[in-house]
């Protein structure tokens, strides 16, 4: 899943902010790989310019249960 609120990532956004919700969430910067492990309830902030994706996913079956918000 691609972190955004809404359709498309907020115009002008400089940083993304993540919430683990739930065991083995992973995140990375493309759709194909998200190699990076948040432990439960752990938050992070990315700093990420124009035009840089952020997802997240699960290492194992089931929903990926995050909050996300972004900031411009």
């Amino acid at each position: 899943m691609e972190v955004k609120v809404g359709a498309t990532p907020l115009i002008n956004r400089k940083s993304v902010l993540i919430q683990a919700q739930g065991s083995n969430v992973t995140y990375g910067f493309s759709a194909a790989s998200q190699p990076f492990t948040l432990s439960n309830g752990s938050t992070i902030t990315l700093a990420v310019g124009d035009g840089v994706r952020v997802w997240v996913d699960r290492s194992s079956i089931g929903n990926v249960n995050v909050a996300i918000a972004e900031f411009a």
